[in-house]
């Protein structure tokens, strides 16, 4: 990679100082001036951060940035440089924790946590990994929410293509997707109330491709109202699937 970054760590205290580094160590062929130059005019996104120093160093192959980061949540980092008008982009996150002693019903997002695709099939290349991820990585993941005080966690059941096992729509189950090849949902749900974080299940009413999916397949199925139709009969379709799954 031309372009890099380094986290000292990923998670940081809301209002507490934050630094980190841009490096440029592969361009050996360029000048120190010329890197320097390149790191001056970086383009750095990163949602929340207050910038209060900024310092190139090593012969122009390093940045270090230095600020604070406000409000907790998940907050993703990009560095843009052009080089020979090449443009190259490094990304990371920090995940920013409250503040110690905040009362978090009074802060902006009292509840915050994550909000899962389980469905792979149907994105870019760059798809959710997460939709591999078996029960024993969503145990680790929720407990180490619990311990941070992350209480809420939602999946997606139905983007693009569904994440679980249906016997009513078989063509439209994502059949690369975890929870489809060993069913774990459940285990998660009732893992997650134990220690304390809220599952919510998304169906969305917006998804034009599974809708087109749905009529191609089941032309006969109706989804009158618009969408909602259609959101209803998979709601009942997943619900039945979870029902027989319990039984099992």
């Amino acid at each position: 990679m031309v372009l890099n970054l380094h986290l000292p760590d990923r998670f940081v205290r809301s209002g507490s100082s934050f630094a980190f580094e841009v490096s440029l160590r592969e361009l050996t062929h360029l000048w120190p001036a010329t890197k320097r130059a390149l790191l001056e005019k970086a383009t750095v996104l990163f949602p929340g951060f207050r910038l209060e120093e900024k310092t190139i160093y090593a012969n122009g192959e390093f940045m270090g940035l230095c600020g604070s980061v406000a409000g907790p949540g998940f907050h993703p980092i990009e560095v843009r440089i052009s080089v020979q008008d090449q443009i190259c982009v490094a990304r990371d996150y920090v995940t920013v924790l409250p503040e110690e002693g905040a009362d978090r019903t009074s802060t902006t997002f009292p509840h915050y946590g994550y909000y899962v695709f389980l469905t792979r099939r149907g994105f870019t290349d760059e798809a959710p990994k997460l939709a591999f991820w078996g029960l024993e990585k969503w145990r680790r993941l929720i407990d180490w929410m619990a311990a941070h005080g992350m209480g809420q966690v939602w999946f997606t059941m139905n983007c693009f293509y569904l994440a679980y096992p249906s016997r009513k729509y078989p063509e439209l189950v994502d059949t690369t997707c975890a929870n489809v090849r060993e069913p774990f949902l459940n285990a998660v749900i009732a893992h997650a109330h134990r220690k304390g974080v809220q599952v919510h299940l998304a169906f969305t009413s917006d998804d034009d491709r599974l809708r087109d999916l749905t009529m191609a397949q089941y032309p006969t199925l109706s989804l009158a109202p618009g969408a909602k139709g259609m959101i209803d009969d998979i709601h009942r379709d997943y619900f039945g699937t979870r029902a027989r799954m319990d039984a099992q």
